[in-house]
């Protein structure tokens, strides 16, 4: 997909325009993503409109990760700069006002010099959510991916185990290319059962395209009791994307927190 070429610069602000950083949640479903693509609706596009709209000047709006179509977000950290003259509460409220539904500012705080949502993180925490129930819920469908099939979450758990540590996750990616660097450190994983739910939880530095997904594949093959529990270790040794389960969908995962050193914390008001 083509992405969105403009001439907003992300000049870091300055010292009259002020950075600002936010935690943004939001229903991934009726977007295309996050990144601006053309003709296509985005996250993005929906909060830097409503920065224009407040602060009547373009703003060019950077996530901490650029999440794929229908992924949804609770977490998600994002940063601008903008010309605003008011308190960072009043700046959430006003955006708030002008975002749609499916978008809300969870909260805003000044940046401290050199902050980036992208860069300067340290991690990325993600979520995928699996209703395991005899019959699908109208209520979860946009959130969670339903299976019928019983699951068995501790064996899920301990296969997850073998992707903690750095390594190659080349057969977890999507579309990446032969010379690409596919090492990421995975920092915790976990799997378990909360009622009719079953949650998978990986925390990473940083994540390949499609990689949470193609894990969740994996790991349902292995939790529907079709692959032995060190299947998940053999992908991985393997870089043969043939190995990995299916790409699970996208409507059952979620960006849950961004974490970042305490330097690049916000500057409190």
């Amino acid at each position: 997909m083509l992405q969105k070429e403009t001439n907003i610069e992300d000049p870091g602000g300055g010292d009259d325009i002020p950075t600002y950083r936010c935690v943004v949640a939001y229903d991934g479903t009726p977007y295309r993503g996050f990144q601006i693509q053309i003709g296509e609706p985005t996250v993005q596009a929906e909060l830097e409109r409503a920065v224009e709209r407040i602060t009547q000047r373009a703003a060019r709006v950077v996530a901490a990760g650029r999440t794929d179509a229908g992924v949804h977000a609770s977490g998600q950290v994002v940063h601008f700069s903008a010309p605003w003259r008011h308190t960072p509460g009043d700046l959430r409220r006003a955006l708030n006002a002008m975002l749609p539904k499916s978008v809300a500012v969870v909260e805003v705080a000044r940046a401290e010099a050199g902050f980036h949502a992208r860069y300067s993180a340290a991690s990325r925490w993600y979520r995928y959510d699996i209703l395991n129930t005899a019959t699908r819920s109208p209520l979860l469908e946009r959130f969670a991916l339903h299976r019928s099939h019983p699951l068995h979450a501790p064996a899920i758990n301990e296969a997850l185990q073998a992707l903690v540590g750095s390594h190659d996750f080349r057969a977890f990616a999507a579309g990446e290319p032969e010379d690409a660097i596919t090492v990421r450190e995975v920092i915790r994983t976990s799997c378990r059962r909360d009622g009719d739910m079953v949650r998978i939880c990986i925390g990473a530095n940083a994540f390949l395209r499609h990689m949470v997904r193609r894990i969740v594949g994996t790991a349902l093959e292995i939790g529907e009791g079709r692959k032995p529990a060190d299947h998940m270790k053999r992908v991985l040794a393997s870089a043969n994307k043939a190995l990995a389960g299916p790409t699970a969908p996208a409507k059952g995962l979620c960006l849950v927190r961004v974490e970042y050193p305490a330097s690049a914390g916000p500057v409190k008001e």
